[in-house]
């Protein structure tokens, strides 16, 4: 007799934790610990009243959350409603940032522009003292081992909510959808009180939601909004021609099926993938285990564009993506 197999299908619930002092003052977070705002509460409280009894029933089996205040807190309306004690796992901490962690991106520009232009170059480089992009993916893989292997003998369907950090998150988006690392802020948005879903079944993992904020009531959601204003490091002056540049919306690419049967979203030349679909069924129940800022590095909020099944909603989040955040 074969090993078992099993059809069953497990889906990953991916929530920014809700506003902070330091993400609203664009300061790098990292491993340092912030309790959130009375509006980062209330986006916790926000995400609850929607998706605890949503109307898809999701099959609620377990809570995982970082160590870090901002996470906990965040998990902690939604826990109390669905009647689950949260699993924390040190494998979900964000990025570590080092020497950067509770400074804007305008005082590192100004005090290390060499070190800073590096890290805008090449988003898998770390901040001085800090941990790579590399680094985290790795910690993620290990965590999503860990949720798999737990909740391999669920019977039916299992939702499973994570609630994370911003850079953790898109990293893990990344790896189960096929985008290179190196890609990750610029095509995959992760703002505070944001919601993915990625779904496993017998073809491999697929992408429901991206980045969604529908759950926010509108005074929320624009808190949630990356600025306008672009933070460079310096450069020689020159003299420039003003550009008029139109947003344009992207044309869908279609996805790829890489060997190992997960989906491959392929990256748009220009924009960031913000994409909704309605989440899969199931019944309700979960489980626990034991920032880079969210302001404005791009120059331009674009309007996005959703590939392979998952439906084109630039209004969820407000119609602004922060296409090259660090933080």
């Amino acid at each position: 007799m074969g090993p078992r197999v099993n059809h069953n299908r497990l889906t990953l619930h991916l929530l920014r934790h809700g506003e902070t002092e330091l993400s609203r003052e664009d300061r790098f977070c990292g491993a340092l610990d912030a309790d959130l705002t009375d509006a980062g509460r209330r986006m916790a409280q926000a995400f609850t009243a929607c998706w605890a009894r949503h109307l898809t029933r999701p099959a609620w089996r377990a809570i995982y959350t970082s160590e870090r205040r901002r996470t906990i807190e965040t998990a902690a309306p939604f826990a109390g409603a669905i009647g689950l004690s949260p699993i924390v796992d040190r494998g979900l901490d964000e990025i570590n940032y080092g020497s950067w962690q509770g400074r804007t991106k305008e005082e590192i520009a100004r005090a290390e522009p060499m070190a800073f232009r590096r890290w805008l170059a090449d988003p898998t480089v770390g901040a001085p003292g800090g941990e790579s992009a590399h680094d985290v993916a790795r910690r993620a893989r290990e965590v999503l081992a860990r949720i798999q292997a737990a909740h391999a003998e669920d019977d039916g369907a299992a939702d499973i909510l994570v609630v994370g950090h911003k850079t953790w998150l898109r990293l893990l988006v990344c790896l189960l959808t096929g985008v290179e690392l190196r890609l990750y802020r610029e095509r995959i948005p992760q703002p505070v009180a944001g919601h993915s879903v990625l779904e496993l079944d017998g073809r491999g993992w697929s992408l429901r939601r991206l980045a969604d904020r529908s759950h926010l009531p509108p005074e929320l959601g624009a808190l949630s909004r990356p600025d306008a204003m672009a933070v460079r490091a310096p450069k020689p002056r020159k003299r420039t021609r003003s550009v008029e540049v139109v947003p344009v919306l992207v044309p869908v690419v279609a996805p790829q099926v890489v060997p190992s049967g997960v989906i491959n979203v392929a990256p748009q030349p220009a924009g960031d993938f913000v994409g909704e679909q309605q989440a899969g069924g199931g019944e309700a129940q979960v489980q626990f285990v034991h920032d880079q800022p969210s302001g404005a590095l791009a120059a331009l909020d674009r309007d996005v564009a959703a590939v392979g099944g998952v439906a084109t909603i630039a209004e969820s989040v407000g119609a602004t993506v922060n296409a090259v955040d660090g933080a």
